[in-house]
């Protein structure tokens, strides 16, 4: 289950980004942690299209 503020990756991509939305329709909503030259980057994904980073202390 993936949650307000864990980590993600989409499927098949390298960048990582942070879950700033959960929508009761399975969609969820990211920032990428990277800002690219247009600044922050914020997008919409179908929650099975992101996998979740474990992340250790």
């Amino acid at each position: 289950m993936i949650r307000l503020g864990d980590h993600v990756v989409v499927r098949g991509e390298d960048e990582e980004a942070i879950v700033t939305a959960v929508h009761p329709d399975s969609q969820v909503e990211i920032e990428f942690l990277h800002a690219s030259e247009e600044g922050r980057r914020r997008r919409r994904y179908a929650a099975e299209a992101l996998e979740k980073i474990s992340r250790t202390p």
